[in-house]
């Protein structure tokens, strides 16, 4: 064990508080994920609409065209 890290009250055996803290922590880390997961699953819509739209004006516009006059070609 490193200089200096001795052993701290109230915390658990990796570290993390114990008690009330500790509960707490873990509720603020619970509602974390899930408003991460919350937020990847509104973001996963988007991102496949996204390549929708990608495929369907690659279907449209042909894949040896340029975009628009003076574009860049895929």
């Amino acid at each position: 064990m490193p200089r200096g890290m001795g052993r701290q009250r109230g915390r658990g055996y990796w570290g993390f508080p114990s008690g009330l803290y500790g509960i707490l922590d873990l509720m603020f880390l619970v509602i974390l994920v899930y408003l991460l997961f919350k937020l990847f699953i509104v973001a996963a819509v988007y991102l496949v609409a996204l390549i929708v739209l990608v495929l369907v004006w690659r279907a449209i516009r042909g894949y040896g065209r340029a975009a628009w006059p003076g574009g860049y070609r895929w």
